[in-house]
This record gives C-alpha cells, structure tokens and sequence, in this order.
C-alpha cells in the first residue's frame, strides 16, 4: 500500500536525536517504520498509555517481588541440604506462571504467540 499520509510533530533536537538513536538499535532501523511499528503494537494491545504505564510499573514490582522470593529460595537451599527440592520448583512455577501472566498484558502482539517463560523441571 503507498503511503500519502504524513503526520507532523515538533520534537526539541535532543529528542529528536534520542528517538533516531532509540530507533537504529531497534529493528526497524528508521523513525518512519520504528513509530509504524509502535503505533500498530500499541493499538493492537487496545490499552490507553496510562493503562499500560500503570500495568508496567505493577510489572516492575512484581518483578521485584520475585526476585526476592528467589534468593531467599537460593538462600534456603544453600543454607540447608535437607531443603525439599520438589516444595521449591513448585514455588518458582508458580512465580513464573504469574509473571507469564503480567507479561501477556504487556508483551507486544507479535510475540504474544510466542513461547512463554519455561518453566523448571
């Protein structure tokens, strides 16, 4: 399809250069096909950008949380050999369904279909 249609936005220089350097490490490469792709990924997600800021930063604390939840597993097999392997596995499982499950409301469409976080056997 020939695209016609441009949309014009004033950008400071810094921005500008911030947004080109963001974008040649994607890969997209350009501005044009970079905010193409954010804007497609971004509707097809059907949040509005606070929704998905507050679902991000519910992310990180989530995040957080299981990585404490973690080392203290990691300290608890290290601090006792009798520790029962198969009460742990399930509980990092379960930590690795749930942040499966925040990621799939932020995760871009086109990797939604793509295998999850694995988990540990």
């Amino acid at each position: 399809m020939q695209k016609l249609e441009t949309i014009h936005v004033r950008i400071t220089d810094i921005e500008k250069q911030e947004l080109q350097n963001f974008a040649q490490k994607s890969p997209h490469k350009n501005l044009s096909t970079f905010f193409r792709f954010v804007c497609s990924e971004y509707r097809a997600l059907g949040k509005s950008g606070t929704d998905l800021l507050n679902e991000i930063i519910i992310l990180r604390r989530e995040i957080s949380a299981i990585g404490n939840n973690l080392n203290q597993i990691a300290k608890k097999i290290n601090q006792n050999n009798n520790v029962a392997f198969d009460d742990e596995l399930k509980e990092i499982n379960a930590m690795n369904k749930k942040l499966n499950s925040l990621l799939s409301k932020i995760r871009p469409v086109r990797y939604a279909k793509k295998e999850s976080i694995p988990q540990v056997k």
